[in-house]
């Protein structure tokens, strides 16, 4: 654009003045331009930031979440395990006859009970659970309320009750 002005000057189409207002002109819209660049700029950066915490914020909100769904499934398991453990039956259930059942796994496994642990079984006054150990899953008997409240909660933990 200097070189078009100047031949312009020089071929007589614009004096001096008119030259120095278009120079003027040019020297403004490169100032205008870079601050709006710059504003732009800003504003990009300013809006990238925001993004950033609100992804940042999401993220600690998810993580929060997650743990507060393990510690739920946790303190489920542990409530669990506390009425397994209340409502089972020690007392005179060991004995001869072998009850047979269906564990998770599809295997037919069996306890050796006593006949009237076996009555029971068959009645609904008793149920079998599974109870996750250390050592693997261990079968035991519960007592019937024990075994509602486990239904309730875990179905996937009754291995045998007749509800009825």
């Amino acid at each position: 654009m200097g070189d078009l002005k100047d031949q312009l000057l020089k071929a007589g189409l614009i004096d001096k003045t008119q030259a120095r207002d278009v120079r003027r002109e040019q020297r403004r819209e490169r100032q205008e331009k870079g601050v709006r660049a710059l504003e732009n700029a800003a504003r990009e950066k300013e809006a990238e930031f925001r993004n950033l915490r609100e992804m940042e914020a999401r993220q600690e909100r998810e993580r929060a979440r997650r743990q507060r769904e393990v510690e739920e499934a946790d303190e489920r398991v542990a409530q669990l395990d506390q009425v397994i453990e209340n409502g089972r039956v020690f007392r005179d259930v060991s004995g001869s006859v072998k009850f047979y059942f269906i564990a998770r796994s599809g295997v037919i496994p069996c306890l050796e009970v006593s006949s009237g642990a076996a009555d029971a079984l068959r009645n609904g006054t008793l149920a079998i659970v599974e109870k996750p150990s250390s050592t693997g899953k261990q079968f035991v008997l519960v007592n019937r309320e024990s075994a509602l409240r486990i239904k309730q909660d875990a179905p996937e933990r009754i291995r045998f009750f007749q509800a009825g």
